[in-house]
C-alpha cells in the first residue's frame, strides 16, 4: 500500500520533444495518469504554474530537459511532418491557424510541402519564425525553464532529468517511487520524420536566435551554447 502511495504521489510535465509521449504511454501501461492522460493537469504542454497551487503542492513532479538546439530542430521535423502528412488529406489544413496571419509566407509554404535536404534557407526561415511565435504558458518551442520556475520557491518538489540520460536517470527515479517500470533507448522518437534536418543545418542568425530566446536553459540546465 505505501508503495502504491508513493508511486501515486508522482506526477509528469510533458515538455515536447523530450520522449514525453512514450513516457505517457508507458505509464498508461501501469496505470499511471501521466501527461496527456491526466485529466487534473488539462492540457498537457502548459506550464506548471498554471496549474493551481493546491495541485502543484498535492503531487511530487518530474519533467525530462533537452539540449535546446536539438529540441528546437526535432520540434520543426515533428511540426512539418504533420503538416505535410495531414494536409495530403481531405479536410481543413492541420495548423493553419499557426500561420493564417502570418506575413513570412515562406514560412507558411514551408510547413505543408514537402523540403530536400537542401532546403535549409526555407528550414531556417520556419525555424525563427516558430521560435517568435512560442507561448509563455507552455506549448510546442516554451522555454524549457518555465515548467520549473513555481517549484524554484519550494511550493513543489520536481526532479529533472536529462533526455540525453533518460534511460539510466528515469529508472532510478522510477525505483526510488517504487513504479516497476524500464525505459527502452530505442522507442523514445517519435515515428520518422517527413523531413530529417540536423542542429548543423542552423545558420547563424537561427544559432543566435535560438541562443537569446532560450538563454535561460542553456544556462540554467548547463547546456553549452556551443552546436552539440
Amino acid at each position: 500500500r505505501d508503495r502504491a502511495r508513493r508511486a501515486a504521489r508522482l506526477k509528469f510535465i510533458h515538455i515536447s520533444k523530450t520522449a514525453g509521449s512514450y513516457i505517457e504511454n508507458i505509464g498508461h501501461n501501469v496505470n499511471l495518469q501521466w501527461g496527456s492522460y491526466d485529466k487534473e493537469y488539462g492540457y498537457f504542454h502548459r506550464t506548471l504554474s498554471r496549474m493551481p497551487e493546491r495541485v502543484r503542492a498535492k503531487y511530487d513532479w518530474f519533467m525530462v530537459v533537452r539540449n535546446p538546439y536539438e529540441r528546437v530542430v526535432s520540434e520543426f521535423n515533428w511540426f512539418h511532418r504533420e503538416s505535410v502528412e495531414k494536409n495530403r488529406r481531405p479536410g481543413p489544413r492541420y495548423f493553419v491557424h499557426e500561420f493564417v496571419n502570418s506575413r513570412n509566407r515562406a514560412a507558411f509554404k514551408t510547413m505543408y510541402h514537402p523540403l530536400h535536404a537542401n532546403d535549409t534557407t526555407l528550414f531556417n526561415r520556419a525555424i525563427r519564425h516558430l521560435i517568435a511565435q512560442r507561448s509563455g504558458d507552455g506549448d510546442h518551442f516554451t522555454e524549457q525553464f518555465l515548467y520549473l520556475s513555481p517549484c524554484l520557491s519550494g511550493v513543489c518538489k520536481i526532479h529533472v532529468l536529462r533526455y540525453e540520460n533518460i534511460g539510466r536517470e528515469f529508472e532510478a527515479l522510477m525505483e526510488q517511487y517504487g513504479i516497476n517500470l524500464g525505459f527502452n533507448e530505442s522507442d523514445k522518437y517519435n515515428t520518422a520524420h517527413a523531413s530529417s534536418f540536423t542542429t548543423r543545418d542552423l545558420d547563424s542568425s537561427s544559432i543566435d536566435l535560438i541562443r537569446e530566446a532560450y538563454r535561460r536553459d542553456f544556462a540554467h540546465f548547463g547546456y553549452s551554447t556551443e552546436l552539440p
